[in-house]
């Protein structure tokens, strides 16, 4: 997305009341003008939230003079040292990320770290949480690991939703001192979605690719059948009131079979994305939680 139209995008939030915009990647500050696209954004009041691998020390420092009050940066750890994190997320970023932890701690930023949750990655979180503890990070998220590949080594690792939840618990009960949140699928907690909405897609959300395209959510970008519009040709009305959202707006019963599931009375059945990627039905159940998929 060029600059110009970045910004076209800021005054069309701040224009209809949208009052938060999620920066994600790939690693969104390779833009050299990211820095400055966050500033404008906390100065028209809007609150702004970026996800970093954090290999960028140098652009950490251009963060300092945005409102912290409104800026959240999150940076990801998948290890609790170099080599684990670089095998992990098969990159060279651990020594860039806990470089830019330390700049933005003593910029005052409060910025929070990210890993994402599977069976290799649980046993790292212990060590994970020790690391940032001792570079002064007091907040913390879980992320519940997506499975959009046809790959069985993702199902394999993956966690279902309720071990998920359970790990989530017992690792905040074990780690007080921390503010430790999570971060998984909407649709796995319907108390949290208005009246009978199937997820937060197209509800409380939208997604936006670099040209402008909007999709219910950032899983779907690019997926056929899914596009909204373009927010920079087309009107927000336009696009919100596109009948496909009806699918995420609309709640039927749980189709999931698992009837002893201890979570089924929260859930709305799963993942839409996940359901559309792996069973081309965006109302199937969610394969994390299918044994045996």
């Amino acid at each position: 997305m060029s600059f110009q139209d970045a910004l076209r995008l800021l005054s069309l939030c701040a224009a209809r009341v949208i009052p938060e915009i999620d920066v994600m990647g790939g690693e969104p500050l390779l833009l050299e003008w990211m820095p400055e696209f966050l500033r404008q954004g906390t100065g028209l009041g809007l609150r702004m939230n970026i996800s970093t691998n954090g290999s960028l020390p140098s652009m950490m420092e251009r963060l300092s003079e945005i409102d912290r009050r409104l800026l959240t940066i999150g940076v990801s750890l998948e290890g609790s040292d170099r080599e684990r994190h670089q095998r992990f997320t098969r990159s060279a970023h651990f020594d860039g990320a806990v470089r830019s932890l330390s700049l933005l701690v003593a910029a005052g930023l409060d910025p929070l770290v990210k890993t994402v949750v599977n069976r290799e990655t649980v046993a790292e979180i212990p060590g994970i949480i020790a690391l940032i503890s001792s570079l002064g990070i007091r907040r913390y998220f879980l992320i519940h690991m997506d499975v959009l590949a046809k790959d069985p080594a993702g199902k394999q690792a993956a966690l279902s939703y309720p071990a998920f939840l359970d790990f989530f618990r017992k690792t905040r009960r074990e780690h007080p001192e921390m503010e430790i949140d999570m971060v998984a699928a909407s649709c796995f907690d319907l108390h949290s979605l208005p009246g009978d909405a199937r997820c937060a897609g197209g509800v409380r959300k939208l997604a936006i690719a670099p040209d402008g395209s909007a999709y219910p959510c950032n899983l779907l970008i690019g997926a056929p059948g899914f596009h909204l519009g373009n927010i920079l040709t087309d009107s927000l009305d336009a696009v919100w009131d596109n009948d496909l959202l009806e699918l995420f707006r609309r709640r039927d019963k749980n189709v999931c079979p698992q009837s002893a599931c201890s979570h089924r009375d929260d859930c709305t059945g799963g993942c839409p994305a996940h359901g559309f990627y792996h069973q081309k039905d965006p109302g199937a159940p969610d394969i994390r939680c299918m044994p045996g998929e």
